[in-house]
């Protein structure tokens, strides 16, 4: 990795990819343990945007004094010293985060992996010395077939007992989390075999059951699960990147060229195009229709249509965004979306195009939205119409007969 190091109110940042697209910020647990630790995973992962590690003032590989009274207003100037942040969180990292309600406006996306809303307890008892106790509580912390591996990984990583002992006294005992994320999409991630930061810490907490707020627990893994299941890592963080919308059963983000088999299967499907002016397109066709209809429209105006993904499983299931059309003779932002049929009849569409809908009103400030149908297209009337949209008049669009449906504002559900 090619690693470049400064300074943000005595936090060491460390860069190592410069990409285009968001900031990922990862902060790691301990205290104690440098971001080092995330050597393993940054091998694994391939996100968009450019990557930082981070280390609090008096950790890790950080030379500047402890200043645990810093740390707090310290992050709060790294986060806003960017634009576009996707703060990364682990196990200690996630707790501190939880204790700053300030990110909430700060942040694009927040990943809280193998954290816990509860005080560990066990943490009263921990090794004074971490170089030399730490690699021998790894059973705790990776599963028997990745023991071996993360001593390896481990054993020469940077140490701070100072700031482990400060964590272990000072922050453990009182700590109470007082940021639940309400606006910014969020993810808890959290390996099945996590005895330190298990996941049913959650249960009964005001993390669950927000529509905003993503779960996932990974099969297998640990409390390091980019260890044993480096791939779901990645495709989660990936889900993350770029994320626009979250509702009770979906994300939506920005695609990527990435996401170009999905999508093109997609426009290929003879169900899904049967209402598009261009009909089924080949894989020439979609590439070009990603890069220069979805892509460049993302560059011209800032959104455009997005991938629609599976809460549950991650899966692409199709498209729904915003587009601005020229409808005689004027610019105007349209709804549209488009599902792959297993996941027809089901509400996805409606779902989707309401959370757009909102999204359009409360960000780009217009006082209407409207969406071009076809009078044959039941399915896309009954989606425009159960997110208050009716239909005011028609026209012809590039040679087909149109129906105009038009939302103002916010028009009753």
């Amino acid at each position: 990795m090619d690693r470049s190091a400064s300074f943000i109110s005595d936090y060491r940042l460390t860069r190592v990819q410069e990409r285009n697209g968001p900031v990922w910020l990862f902060l790691p647990g301990g205290a104690g343990l440098g971001s080092e630790c995330f050597d393993s995973l940054l091998e694994v992962i391939d996100l968009p945007g450019s990557i930082y590690l981070l280390d609090y003032p008096g950790d890790g590989s950080n030379p500047k004094p402890l200043r645990p009274d810093h740390w707090k207003q310290g992050l709060l100037d790294v986060v806003k010293a960017f634009d576009h942040v996707h703060l990364v969180a682990h196990s200690f990292g996630a707790m501190f985060v939880m204790t700053i309600p300030e990110l909430e406006d700060e942040l694009q996306a927040l990943v809280l992996m193998d954290g816990s809303p509860k005080k560990l307890t066990h943490h009263h008892g921990g090794p004074s010395n971490l170089k030399v106790e730490f690699p021998e509580l790894l059973p705790k912390y990776v599963t028997a077939g990745q023991l071996e591996r993360a001593r390896t990984l481990f054993h020469d990583l940077p140490y701070n007992d100072q700031a482990f002992l400060w964590v272990r006294d000072h922050f453990h005992p009182d700590f109470k989390p007082s940021f639940v994320p309400t606006k910014i999409p969020a993810l808890l991630l959290t390996g099945e075999l996590d005895g330190i930061t298990p996941f049913s810490n959650y249960n009964g907490t005001s993390y669950l059951n927000r529509s905003n707020i993503l779960t996932r627990v990974i099969q297998g893994a640990s409390h390091f699960p980019w260890l044993e299941k480096p791939d779901e890592v990645n495709q989660w963080l990936n889900l993350m990147g770029e994320s626009v919308l979250t509702t009770d059963r979906l994300i939506l983000r920005c695609l990527r060229t990435g996401d170009f088999p999905e999508v093109a299967e997609l426009l290929a499907d003879p169900q899904v195009m049967e209402y598009s002016l261009n009909g089924q397109l080949s894989k020439e066709q979609a590439e070009e229709y990603l890069n220069d209809r979805i892509l460049a429209h993302y560059r011209k105006w800032g959104f455009g249509p997005w991938g629609i993904f599976d809460k549950s499983s991650g899966a692409l299931m199709g498209m729904a965004g915003l587009v601005v059309r020229e409808i005689d003779g004027q610019d105007q932002i349209e709804i549209a979306y488009r599902l792959f049929p297993r996941y027809w009849n089901r509400g996805y569409a409606t779902e989707a195009a309401k959370s757009v809908r909102d999204w359009g009103f409360e960000n780009l400030h217009v006082t209407q939205l409207v969406s071009m149908i076809e009078p044959s297209n039941v399915g896309s009337v009954r989606v425009a119409e159960k997110i208050g949209m009716k239909k005011e008049s028609q026209t012809v669009f590039h040679g087909i007969p149109v129906d105009i449906y038009r939302v103002n504002t916010y028009s009753p559900d």
